[in-house]
């Protein structure tokens, strides 16, 4: 039996210069980041000079919804080639310059000594600033298109991360809810689900894009209870939930399920609610993978469908 030999190719010979390549991550290749960091973002451009001397290779911004609000940017250092001190030094001055969230370098090869520059950052920094190194290959088999991909080298801690930055030890209930969440995310970047990952934090709730400002879907667990509940939230629009609700009778058809239906007169957000039948008790974590697949299956199958009527 013959197995097609899998090709490696250096990023010149499909880029032609880092100035290219930098251009390419900003757009096309913005999806491949997005995927690597776990959230959403915005391109703002490349060669950005916040200051009007040294220029980023390229700023983004990360959608609010996954940072409750707050502005937060993402600063790239990308090079060819082997790690070196230039770019690290760039990396370090962009984030700070750009009073970046997350600093990521992106490049062929990792020179050992960097990597363990990366990771003592992380290890003595709090979660104002998460640095991130990524290895960029451009592989392929045989006759097949070539397949582009970012793999993790160096990543923050993300329970040291939390405790440092709120100064505080984190309760065993959060370290569970960080751990459920995390694997949930894993699961969501390793299937096939209508929607991407987002980064893991310590709560009970997690929260999911459905491609509009006027809504999104939380997922909330009753540890207590042993119960997860899907929430489809709506932002400050009672017209828009009025609007959803004469059609409480059609939209409960299309997705299988008897709803509840929460206008909350006295707050700005309404919700539209129900109860995932199946036992998933966060303590019990050789099940976290049937307990992500039980919580997605509902989400996609069932209350995603919600956001056909947002358009």
């Amino acid at each position: 039996m013959e197995f097609a030999k899998k090709i490696y190719m250096p990023l010149k010979t499909q880029f032609g210069k880092e100035l290219d390549f930098s251009s390419w991550l900003a757009t096309d290749g913005i999806e491949y980041i997005k995927q690597a960091l776990g959230i959403e973002l915005i391109s703002e451009g490349t060669e950005i000079r916040p200051h009007g001397q040294f220029s980023t290779d390229i700023v983004l911004s990360v959608d609010p919804q996954y940072t409750n609000g707050k502005p937060a940017k993402v600063v790239i250092e990308n090079q060819f080639g082997r790690t070196d001190h230039n770019h690290f030094s760039k990396l370090i001055t962009y984030a700070v310059t750009n009073e970046a969230k997350y600093a990521v370098w992106i490049c062929e090869e990792v020179h050992p000594e960097h990597k363990t520059a990366i990771d003592w950052l992380n290890e003595n920094t709090n979660d104002n600033i998460n640095f991130y190194v990524f290895k960029a290959v451009i592989e392929k088999i045989g006759d097949s298109p070539e397949c582009f991909s970012l793999i993790p080298i160096s990543e923050p801690n993300d329970e040291k991360k939390i405790c440092m930055s709120e100064k505080r030890e984190l309760s065993e209930l959060h370290i569970t809810q960080l751990r459920f969440w995390q694997n949930f995310s894993s699961f969501i970047t390793s299937h096939n689900y209508p929607f991407k990952a987002r980064k893991a934090q310590p709560q009970h709730w997690y929260d999911i894009s459905v491609g509009s400002s006027q809504a999104h879907i939380s997922i909330c667990i009753l540890s207590i209870d042993k119960k997860a509940r899907i929430d489809f939230w709506i932002s400050d629009n009672k017209d828009f939930y009025d609007k959803l609700y004469s059609q409480k009778e059609k939209i409960e058809n299309v997705i299988g399920r008897e709803l509840i239906w929460d206008r909350k007169d006295e707050s700005k957000a309404s919700s539209i609610s129900y109860l995932i039948p199946d036992e998933i008790d966060i303590y019990n974590n050789d099940k976290y993978d049937d307990y992500a697949r039980i919580i997605l299956d509902e989400v996609s199958n069932h209350i995603f469908k919600i956001a056909r009527f947002v358009k």
